[in-house]
């Protein structure tokens, strides 16, 4: 016995082989798909891969790949499964829509089939706006609400197939958007089909959306799912089937299963998904990189990251509806750093709604992630919101945050349950809010802001610059949080502390 063990002790351990996959447009999925003279076409075919640690796949720089990438296998920390680009050009484009051509013309609308839900829509590279009423930052100015429902007396005697099926976003409260269905309209009440999280502010803006009826101006669209037919309405005299149209058809560009491990995304361009670039599902999920690559136009998310001790890295975020890069749930860890976001969350009813939307990071009350090296301009609520426990938050420059709310701020935390944070060497600025949609709005923006019972947290050597009022800014309830070595210039006020006796702040020029 003893002579058959040390025989397999020294016989050589035989790995499994690595494979190369590689896709091109002018691929075959007939091929084997394992070089790049035979590689396949389509993602769909990509799916009935099944991977081991050590596989790449490999997109051919300057295609365009429509579809959605599902992965069920994990690497190891030897072999990690690698999605990237081969060849010179531009990184290739994992795409969300599809093309649409041979429109039929209804007066001065447009419309044309299609088989799949439509998420977003776009004619020449160009977002259209989703048909609504009334148009285009007008809003209708509600009376009164609970959550479940709002009076508006305007409404009485609007039309029913005006409000039939719609969907309506209400400016609930000054650092919220919030956005659901509607279930019905009798005189001057109109009832929700789900409870919105606040109870919406006397006087606060609104409008309905996602209705045919809605459909009257240059560039709005809407589809219709009974009918499965999308309509359009292009500029006067064109026909949308001479234009680039493109529909949103896939929610997301890579997904990766539960519990699914060292995996790395780079050097790929993800473009106009319904929901997310990148999903990393749950707490199961470590270990996993997105690396150098380009977000656009997704619906929700860039990336959302459930899982634990993940890094997203070197990335570009432009246009984003929602968040950018989400951090939620089981999430530990996460590291984000030295990525770069413009125009995000700039449309209120696009992104998940509610009170944590539009933002370029969320830290949705998760612990220990590292945030830090990131480039930030023009974003509809905060910059960066540090919810949650142990983050380090610092080096990030931010300008023109709070575009869309104006009770938020460039960097942001909220509740008892953020604490135990340090917030250190960042540049704020510009991002005084927006009061648009309110009546009666009466808080200025700051640029940094602890929002009520944030405590035991270091924010020193920031520097925050241009804000009217406030540059940093504690609400009442927050609890030995140290303020050391930051500079403010260019605001009314560089630290409020929102008066309460519990308030033991430690300030050393500030």
């Amino acid at each position: 016995m003893r002579n058959w063990i040390a025989l397999f002790l020294l016989m050589p351990l035989t790995l499994g082989a690595q494979t190369n996959y590689f896709l091109s447009a002018a691929g075959n999925d007939a091929n084997n798909g394992t070089s790049a003279a035979t590689a396949w076409q389509s993602i769909a075919k990509l799916n009935t891969a099944t991977y081991q640690p050590g596989d790449t796949v490999f997109f051919r720089a300057g295609d365009t790949f429509s579809g959605a990438i599902n992965v069920y296998q994990s690497g190891s920390p030897t072999g990690r499964i690698v999605f990237t680009s081969y060849g010179a050009g531009a990184q290739p484009i994992i795409s969300g829509t599809t093309h649409l051509g041979n429109w039929t013309q209804h007066g001065d609308t447009f419309a044309i089939q299609s088989v799949a839900q439509v998420r977003n829509f776009f004619v020449n590279g160009e977002q259209q706006m989703l048909a609504r009423y009334p148009n285009a930052h007008q809003y209708l100015w509600l009376d009164s609400a609970q959550t479940n429902y709002l009076l508006d007396n305007d409404l009485t005697g609007l039309p029913t197939n005006m409000v039939s099926g719609a969907r309506m976003c209400v400016h609930t409260a000054q650092w919220a958007w919030e956005k659901g269905l509607v279930n019905s309209l009798v005189m001057d009440t109109l009832k929700f089909q789900a409870p919105l999280q606040l109870r919406a502010l006397d006087g606060y803006g609104y409008f309905l959306y996602d209705n045919l009826a809605h459909l009257d101006t240059v560039g709005e669209w809407k589809y219709v799912p009974g009918t499965q037919r999308l309509w359009y309405m292009p500029p006067t005299g064109q026909n949308p089937s001479t234009m680039d149209c493109e529909a949103t058809i896939y929610n997301f560009g890579i997904q990766l299963d539960n519990d699914m491990c060292f995996i790395t995304v780079e050097n790929l361009a993800f473009e106009r998904q319904g929901s997310h670039g990148v999903f990393i599902p749950n707490g199961g999920a470590r270990y996993n990189v997105v690396n150098n690559c380009r977000f656009y136009q997704q619906y929700n998310h860039g990336v959302q990251d459930q899982g634990k001790y993940n890094e997203i890295t070197n990335n570009t975020f432009v246009g984003i509806g929602g968040i950018a890069v989400y951090v939620s749930t089981t999430a530990t860890g996460t590291q984000i750093h030295h990525n770069t976001f413009r125009n995000i969350g700039l449309q209120p009813n696009y992104g998940i709604g509610g009170q944590l939307n539009l933002s370029a990071i969320k830290l949705a009350f998760v612990d220990s992630c590292n945030v830090h090296h990131n480039t930030i301009d023009s974003v509809g609520y905060c910059g960066i919101s540090a919810d949650g426990s142990y983050h380090m938050i610092e080096r990030n420059t931010i300008h023109h945050a709070m575009l869309w709310n104006n009770d938020g701020a460039g960097l942001h935390a909220f509740g008892a349950g953020s604490h135990h944070s340090t917030f250190q060497n960042n540049f704020v600025g510009e991002s005084d809010g927006s009061l648009e949609g309110t009546n009666n709005g009466d808080f200025i923006t700051p640029g940094f802001y602890f929002d009520f019972q944030v405590h035991d947290m270091m924010v020193r050597e920031n520097t925050i610059y241009n804000h009217t009022e406030r540059g940093i800014f504690q609400n009442s309830g927050d609890v030995n949080n140290s303020i050391i070595g930051n500079v403010v210039y260019g605001s009314a006020y560089g630290l409020d502390l929102n008066g309460s006796p519990a308030i033991q702040t430690p300030q050393t020029g500030f």
